[in-house]
C-alpha cells in the first residue's frame, strides 16, 4: 500500500428530494415529492428547504405555523401543514437521527493511505481502503479491514485486528491480541489489552500473576474516552456487539458483556462479572467480581451491586437492592424525624407515669417475709 499523507475528504451536505427521504425512511409521504430538502432544523426555525420532525401531539401547533420543506410525523398524530410534505413514521424522533446521518456523517472521513510517518510492520495488513495517519505504529501480524480510519497516534500491538469501517480517533492503544469487529468505534484514551488486576501474595509482597488473555469485541461498539478494557488472565474479556461504553469506563480481566449494553459514565466491572443482553447500568454503578447482571437489568447511579441481578430487575442504591424496596426505604428515612419527636413524647409520658407511681410505691406496706 503507497504510503502517502492520507487527506481528509471535504464533506458537502447533499440536496434530497423529499421522495428520496421518504424511501430510505421506507415510509408514505404526503406533498410535494420534489421539494428539495439542504438540512435540517428544529420546528420552529425550519426554511422551506429543510426538514424537522413531530414526535407528539403538543407540537401540533408549532407544526401548522412551520415553514419547514419537510416534516417527518410520528404515527397516529394529528398534524396538518400549509406547505410542507409530510412523512408519517412510527419513530419521528429516531428517523430524524437516521436523516442527519444523511446529511452529516458522524466522522470525517479520510482519503486511503498510510501516512509517511506511520511505523507499519512488514507482515502487517492493511486494507487499500484503510487510512492510517501520522505517527500511528501497526505491529506484526496485525491488520486493518477495509474502510477503517485510524487517525495520528494509535498504536495496535502484535497480532491484534480492526474490523472494516472502524473508526479509531488519536491516542488510542489497541495492545496485542485484541479483536474488534466492524464499524466500531473508539474515542481518544482508550486503552484495550491492558493487563489485568491480578497479583498474588507471596511473603511479604505481592507477585504479579501473568495476564495471558486476550480481548474480543464484536460489531458497532463504540467505546467513550479514557475508557479501559483489560485483557482476560486466561480466557478472553468479550464485548457484545451493539454495546455502547461511555467515558472513564473500567472493564476488568475476563468480564463477559453480552449485546446491546449500555455502560454509562464511569461504571466499574470486576473481575469474571458477567451482563446479559440489553442490560443497562448508570453512571458510576459498580459490580463485584464474580456476579452476574440478567439480561434487561437497570442498575441505578452510583449503586453498588454485591449479588447477582435477576433477569430484568431494576436496582437502586448501596448495596443495591430492589427499586420498589429502596423507594420503600427512602420514604422511611423521610419519616424519620417525625417518628423521633414522637419516640421523644412517649419516653417523657413514661418518665411523667413512673414519677406518679413513685408515692404510691412508698406508701405501700413492706413486704414481710414469714418466720
Amino acid at each position: 500500500m503507497p504510503h502517502r499523507p492520507p487527506r481528509r475528504i471535504e464533506h458537502r451536505p447533499p440536496v434530497l428530494r423529499a421522495d428520496a427521504i421518504a424511501a430510505f425512511l421506507e415510509a408514505p409521504l404526503v406533498g410535494d415529492a420534489g421539494r428539495e430538502i439542504r438540512g435540517p432544523a428544529a420546528l420552529d426555525h425550519a426554511r422551506e428547504d429543510q426538514v424537522s420532525f413531530v414526535s407528539d401531539g403538543k407540537y401540533a401547533a408549532a407544526a401548522a405555523q412551520s415553514r419547514a420543506g419537510l416534516l417527518l410525523v410520528q404515527e397516529g398524530l394529528n398534524v396538518e401543514a400549509a406547505s410542507a410534505a409530510i412523512v408519517r413514521v412510527p419513530e419521528a424522533r429516531i428517523a430524524f437521527q437516521r436523516v442527519l446521518g444523511l446529511f452529516f456523517p458522524s466522522c470525517d472521513r479520510l482519503e486511503p493511505g498510510i501516512h509517511e510517518t506511520a511505523a507499519v510492520a512488514e507482515d502487517a495488513s492493511v486494507h487499500p481502503t484503510a487510512t492510517v495517519g501520522p505517527h500511528c505504529t501497526i505491529e506484526s501480524g496485525a491488520s486493518i479491514g477495509a474502510g477503517a480510519v485510524l487517525r495520528s497516534h494509535v498504536f495496535v500491538g502484535q497480532g491484534s485486528s480492526v474490523g472494516a469501517d472502524g473508526y479509531i480517533y488519536p491516542h488510542v492503544s489497541i495492545r496485542g491480541g485484541v479483536s474488534i469487529g466492524a464499524r466500531c468505534l473508539l474515542h481518544s484514551g482508550v486503552v484495550i489489552g491492558s493487563d489485568g488486576f491480578g497479583f498474588v501474595r507471596v511473603g511479604d509482597r505481592h507477585e504479579k500473576v501473568a495476564q495471558i488473555g486476550g480481548v474480543r469485541i464484536g460489531d458497532d461498539v463504540e467505546i467513550g474516552a479514557n475508557s479501559c478494557i483489560d485483557r482476560g488472565a486466561l480466557g478472553d474479556t468479550v464485548i457484545g456487539s451493539g454495546t455502547k461504553i461511555d467515558n472513564l469506563v473500567h472493564i476488568a480481566h475476563n468480564v463477559q458483556i453480552g449485546r446491546n449494553v449500555l455502560l454509562i459514565a464511569q461504571v466499574g466491572l470486576s473481575g469474571s462479572v458477567t451482563i446479559g443482553d440489553d442490560a443497562v447500568l448508570a453512571g458510576q454503578a459498580a459490580v463485584a467480581g464474580h456476579l452476574h447482571v440478567g439480561r434487561g437489568a437497570q442498575i441505578g447511579g452510583r449503586s453498588g451491586v454485591m449479588e447477582n441481578i435477576p433477569e430484568g430487575l431494576r436496582v437502586f442504591g448501596f448495596p443495591a437492592r430492589n427499586l420498589r424496596d429502596f423507594i420503600r426505604l427512602q420514604r422511611s428515612i423521610e419519616d424519620l424525624p417525625e417518628l423521633a419527636r414522637k419516640l421523644q413524647g412517649l419516653e417523657a409520658e413514661v418518665a411523667r407515669l413512673r414519677q406518679e407511681q413513685r408515692p404510691i410505691d412508698a406508701d405501700a406496706p413492706a413486704d414481710r417475709t414469714a418466720d
